[in-house]
């Protein structure tokens, strides 16, 4: 098993224009071409809805709720298979 850790952060005056999926689509497909058989795990906060509208939109799942960082967060998973398979023609 593979683990890497990546997050991103924008300026307010950034949202909304489509980076966050097109960043996370090009790397999810990089990540597929090495290793197409493991699963994705994404976590964000609960009540950031665009952050969870993000992850459905990219194709995760939400699997369970935790509490870190004094927040709810929520942990999605999705095989880099599908994802690449999905968002590759993007």
């Amino acid at each position: 098993m593979c683990i890497r850790d990546r997050s991103y952060v924008f300026r307010r005056d950034s949202w909304g224009k489509g980076w966050a999926y097109e960043a996370a689509s090009a790397l999810l497909r990089a990540a597929a071409a090495e290793l197409p058989d493991q699963p994705v795990l994404a976590a964000t906060q609960s009540a950031n809805t665009r952050s969870l509208n993000l992850l459905r939109r990219l194709g995760f799942e939400p699997v369970s709720t935790f509490v870190q960082f004094d927040a709810e967060q929520t942990l999605a998973t999705a095989p880099l298979h599908r994802l690449a398979r999905d968002h590759g023609r993007g």
